[in-house]
């Protein structure tokens, strides 16, 4: 049966050019990225931070692909999003306090579990 899949590379920032990381299992996730056009109903996500997708000529160029869909996730809102998500409860003295360090890493998408 032909069904939709989806491939997600997550973290490839880990083998970016200014990672300096291995050049074979960059290779390896770029012919694996081209080799899915083959399947029409494979959509395949690549996640990366945004200074490795500006600084990597091979990256930039998936972005140029005229079947690319950009998508730039933005910082979470504090109490509109976070502590929604968290579930996190009211305090006498208000929201629950978090460290600022510990409340800034937590904004990051990446980073709610």
């Amino acid at each position: 049966m032909d069904r939709d899949c989806l491939l997600v590379i997550d973290q490839v920032d880990a083998v970016s050019d200014s990672s300096g990381r291995s050049g074979r299992i960059r290779e390896l996730m770029f012919q694996l990225i081209s080799e899915s056009r083959f399947f029409p109903r494979m959509r395949v996500v690549v996640a990366c931070r945004s200074y490795d997708l500006n600084h990597d000529s091979r990256l930039k160029g998936l972005v140029a692909a005229p079947d690319t869909t950009l998508v730039t996730l933005e910082p979470l809102n504090w109490t509109g999003q976070l502590v929604v998500t968290l579930g996190m409860r009211k305090s006498p003295g208000g929201i629950l306090e978090v460290a600022r360090r510990e409340r800034a890493h937590r904004l990051a998408p990446c980073r709610l579990f």
